[in-house]
């Protein structure tokens, strides 16, 4: 059962109040979505507040005690100074947004304005690899990414179902575990071999991939109404990522694949970023006899 969201105040209230408890100095910023300590400690409330509308509201000051005291404990604890003993925990997990909490952690781009950080497995979640940890392991950066992709691929459950619906929509919902948004860059595993345009893609929360393979079922259709269930996915969370919709094709060198974000999603509404890349496959591809998605029409968000 869903509840109503808390409004900003009373979510700043409870926080405020756990702090107040401990006894630790936290700022919480402008927005009221985020919340630092000393030594550079910072947490984002964007997905305390999600999860606090899934809760009544008589649940909700135990829960943000929860929320606070596993990432507090996550915070103190030693990331392993072997690498072999930290490989097999290593996994990769995509952001939309670079706060200044990973300005010390290791972290690349993949395209699309994504970014990949490295991530570790511990028993309460999860902790950002710290760059001087990522040093003194004395490993190929590469050789490191590579694992932290293919334990993603591997070793954590995934489920995916297809959608096909009366009026032509076709799409796939890959779900079943929080780190299921992170196979976006090895996307091309999903696809079949001679799959030549790549596939359209969304990674509206942290365990949510929508893609559709182009060529696949009719595109229109089918980009619309990824469109339309992304975007609800984004506004309703939890664990908000990202509410655009992306470009996946094969690299030509082999090795994952390049993201491009072709259109962007603002204030509910979607706006086409092609580029030249994704026009000229559009062009080929709808000489092959295929329709290309319409430019300009736009999709408002549907109602909550």
């Amino acid at each position: 059962m869903a509840y109503s969201p808390i409004a900003l105040d009373r979510l700043v209230e409870l926080v405020t109040a756990y702090f107040e408890r401990t006894g630790t100095a936290v700022t919480i910023d402008e927005s009221r979505m985020v919340v630092s300590g000393g030594a550079g400690w910072v947490a984002g409330l964007v997905n305390l507040h999600q999860e606090l509308a899934d809760l009544p509201e008589h649940h909700h000051e135990d829960f943000v005690g929860w929320w606070f005291d596993q990432l507090l404990v996550a915070r103190d604890l030693e990331l392993p100074a072997e690498y072999r003993q930290a490989a097999q925990r290593l996994r990769t997990r995509l952001t939309a947004n670079l706060l200044p909490a990973h300005e010390g952690v290791v972290s690349r781009s993949v395209g699309g304005g994504l970014h990949e950080v490295l991530m570790m497995k511990i028993e309460i979640g999860a902790l950002a690899v710290p760059k001087e940890h990522l040093a003194g392991w004395g490993v190929d950066p590469e050789q490191v990414w590579s694992d932290a992709r293919r334990h993603v691929l591997l070793d954590e459950p995934r489920e995916r179902r297809v959608a096909i619906r009366p009026n032509g929509e076709r799409f796939v919902w890959v779900k079943g575990s929080p780190w299921v948004s992170s196979l976006l860059p090895e996307l091309g595993v999903y696809l079949r071999p001679r799959n030549r345009f790549g596939a359209l893609a969304a990674i509206p929360c942290d365990d949510v991939l929508l893609y559709h393979a182009i060529g696949d079922g009719p595109l229109p259709e089918s980009v619309l109404g990824m469109q339309q269930l992304e975007v609800d996915f984004y506004v309703h969370g939890p664990k908000s990522l990202s509410p655009h919709l992306y470009w996946w094709r094969a690299h030509p060198s082999g090795g994952g694949g390049q993201i491009q974000r072709v259109v962007r999603i603002e204030q509910g509404e979607g706006v086409p970023e092609w580029g030249r890349d994704f026009s000229m496959m559009l062009a080929e591809f709808e000489q092959e006899g295929h329709r290309r998605p319409p430019d300009q029409k736009r999709r408002r968000r549907p109602s909550a």
